[in-house]
């Protein structure tokens, strides 16, 4: 029997329609699992798959603040509540920081999509961000970041001249 997508024109009907081939140990077909997988994408980025409407998931894409927030985290080693005193946030008394720790974690699968094609990108904004001026923070954790900064961008240098690369 073959199953095409405008046959299932609801989310939980495809949904239904892939626990099927799971249960009976069959393979979906192509447009099922691309389904499937944009669903998780979706997850795991901070959003809800499949959900419609309001309170649905995000509707942007993966943006530069986003990646900077996790450059920012994981190679310089600063935490939101750091990374919330160096953003350009209004002075409106919101605490940002649930707002920074999702930036990272959707940073992070932005910057892996873009490691592998955009690496030039990449490494112009871990040379804007080490450049930061850091005024909030120790003179110690500024000079750490910054060395975090720069390690990342050079190990991303060394990565794109390995063999393989073009």
């Amino acid at each position: 029997m073959s199953f095409k997508a405008e046959h299932f024109p609801r989310n939980e009907d495809k949904l239904k329609l892939f626990r099927m081939h799971v249960e009976a140990k069959r393979t979906a077909p192509d447009w099922l699992l691309e389904f499937m997988a944009e669903g998780a994408r979706e997850f795991l980025v901070g959003g809800k798959a499949w959900q419609k409407g309001k309170g649905g998931a995000p509707k942007s894409g993966y943006g530069q603040t986003e990646i900077e927030a996790y450059i920012l985290h994981h190679y310089g080693g600063l935490t939101a509540s750091q990374i919330v005193q160096l953003g350009d946030f209004p002075d409106d008394g919101i605490n940002r920081s649930k707002t920074v720790e999702r930036q990272i974690t959707r940073g992070e699968l932005a910057f892996c999509i873009a490691e592998n094609g955009q690496a030039d990108g990449l490494q112009k904004i871990f040379n804007r961000l080490a450049t930061l001026p850091f005024d909030l923070l120790s003179v110690e954790k500024r000079d750490a970041c910054r060395a975090g900064l720069l390690a990342g961008r050079d190990r991303l240098e060394r990565d794109e001249q390995e063999a393989g690369y073009d």
